[in-house]
């Protein structure tokens, strides 16, 4: 079904704004897929409600969209606000709450905001490993980098070994994400 049928504010619609945003982000068409994502998160919003998992996720793609692009300050604000949204609907150990603390960690460690980052990266940690989720080692990974950068190497050794562990537990001796972890170690 197209907007010609449905109207420019069906939910349908937004839904495949957001489908040709992520399709013209691969290209590299960044300004023109930030516009388009933008425009798909309020029309999904407006259609089916702000906490609707659609809109939340479509939210999150912007706010990753933003970071990438450099745009950290507008990044880190549509992260806060999806932040909130989320913990209305969501228990408090909620991993969609993870992936939204460690993207706004990230922001915020990518902006120079480093002290800032740190209460999202053990959030997204604390989540991880309360779910036993596989992306522990990863959490604890990109908290390490943030330690690095605040120049606390023996926190950072301490994370990156756990992180060693974990991933070497979920994925196993060679894939990137365990030998990344151990070229870190190695350089500490």
């Amino acid at each position: 079904m197209s907007q010609a049928v449905l109207g420019e504010d069906h939910g349908m619609v937004a839904r495949r704004k957001n489908d040709l945003a992520l399709q013209l982000l691969e290209q590299g068409e960044m300004a023109e897929t930030i516009e388009l994502i933008r425009r798909a998160s309020q029309l999904h919003s407006s259609a089916w409600g702000e906490t609707h998992p659609q809109t939340l996720a479509m939210l999150s793609n912007l706010a990753g969209i933003l970071q990438r692009a450099g745009e950290y300050k507008e990044a880190i604000e549509v992260y806060q606000a999806t932040l909130q949204r989320v913990r209305r609907v969501s228990d408090d150990d909620a991993m969609q709450i993870a992936f939204i603390a460690n993207g706004l960690a990230m922001a915020k460690r990518e902006s120079g905001q480093l002290a800032e980052s740190e209460p999202w990266f053990r959030e997204a940690v604390r989540i991880t490993a309360v779910n036993g989720s596989p992306l522990e080692g990863v959490a604890r990974s990109n908290f390490a980098d943030a330690l690095i950068a605040m120049e606390r190497m023996d926190e950072a050794r301490d994370e990156l070994e756990l992180a060693l562990a974990l991933n070497t537990r979920h994925f196993g001796e060679e894939p990137a994400r365990t030998e990344t972890v151990r070229e870190q170690i190695a350089q500490l």
